[in-house]
């Protein structure tokens, strides 16, 4: 089953994105982003994954141009590019136990550095858990140290997930001045693995009333919280 997204960068007149693509309809398979550069456009956008297909830039479908073709339009676009992508929705299976945390973002300069796939389907397939497929390496979410790929992002400043397409979701993401609360889902095999704090315990009771009242107040707190969740 596939996903879809529209992302929307901005760049200078004939300056490179940053993406090793290759495919086109002379090789026989549709376009795929098979690299990005980093520190570049691309990269820091935090939109944008290996093995994204690109179905269309700039309202130009891309089905029936040559490798050349394409790099020529990721290229020769102008300050703004808008890519149609495309991906793989993979299966997801709950571990046996999994917790649950807040998480508090500070505030940055530029996005958090968190790439996310999954949301409410456009071509009705339903609603898929909004994963964390990337996290960019020295970012605000990488420094944090309380994420790591794969952990499922349940809401964004008490809005949940489970409503927002990929693109809302993004959009959300993408506000980090005033830094940003997370609600998140991740599965207990994780803890104590190489990337990830260690969070203290808390009552499923205390978290929820919490949360509540956060999203009452609009207050955010530094401090991780989490409690653990059998799944039957």
């Amino acid at each position: 089953m596939y996903g879809s997204v529209e992302v929307i960068l901005h760049k200078q007149k004939y300056a490179s994105l940053g993406i090793t693509v290759s495919g086109g309809v002379d090789r026989g398979y549709p376009p795929r982003i098979t690299a990005i550069k980093p520190g570049s456009i691309a990269d820091k956008s935090d939109c944008i994954l290996v093995n994204d297909v690109i179905k269309a830039i700039n309202s130009a479908v891309t089905a029936n141009y040559t490798h050349e073709q394409i790099v020529k339009l990721t290229k020769n676009a102008d300050t703004t590019i808008r890519l149609e992508l495309e991906y793989v929705l993979t299966d997801f299976v709950k571990a046996a136990t999994t917790k649950y945390a807040f998480i508090h973002l500070e505030p940055a300069n530029e996005s958090f550095g968190i790439t996310v796939r999954g949301g409410l389907s456009h071509v009705g397939n339903g609603a898929f858990p909004l994963v964390i497929c990337r996290i960019r390496p020295n970012s605000c979410a990488d420094l944090n140290g309380c994420l790591k790929q794969g952990d499922r992002i349940l809401a964004i400043d008490g809005v949940q997930t489970c409503g927002l397409t990929c693109e809302e979701s993004m959009k959300l993401l993408a506000c980090c001045r005033s830094g940003k609360s997370l609600f998140i889902e991740y599965d207990v095999a994780d803890i104590g693995g190489k990337g990830r704090k260690e969070r203290r315990q808390k009552s499923t009771f205390a978290w929820f009333a919490l949360f509540k009242l956060r999203r009452h107040r609009g207050t955010h707190t530094c401090q991780q919280r989490s409690f653990e969740h059998t799944a039957t």
